[in-house]
């Protein structure tokens, strides 16, 4: 697979990095992904009093302003949120086919944060 970096805007293209301890995992890829709401029942079920996954979702709606349309109507979005969060502008060539792949598999391929998370 051979890519033609002269196809994007201005002929750049975003390579963040992380100049931290830790290096680029310190942002993890830059991927917007919440915590796992089965896991803040787990804690509330321990003891830990307003850590449920229904107290919690609604910070994580107002923590967000997500632009990516196809997902936001799903009821587990909103926009108006200090973090922005959307699709990458670039997708690579091998992306839907590794998605295929995984679907083939019986892997849920889709929006991590959404009404079925991993």
């Amino acid at each position: 697979m051979a890519l033609n970096y002269l196809q994007f805007f201005k002929q750049q293209s975003y390579w963040p990095s992380g100049k931290a301890l830790g290096g680029s995992s310190v942002f993890s890829a830059s991927v917007y992904e919440r915590g796992y709401l089965r896991g803040f029942d787990e804690w509330a079920a321990q003891g830990a009093r307003g850590w449920s996954a229904r107290e919690v979702f609604p910070y994580f709606l107002k923590l967000e302003d997500n632009l990516d349309l196809d997902i936001l109507a799903n009821g587990f979005h909103s926009v108006g949120g200090p973090v922005h969060a959307q699709r990458p502008g670039y997708c690579s060539e091998i992306k839907e086919s590794l998605f295929e792949v995984a679907r083939q598999m019986g892997y849920r391929v889709g929006d991590s944060n959404g009404p079925q998370q991993t």
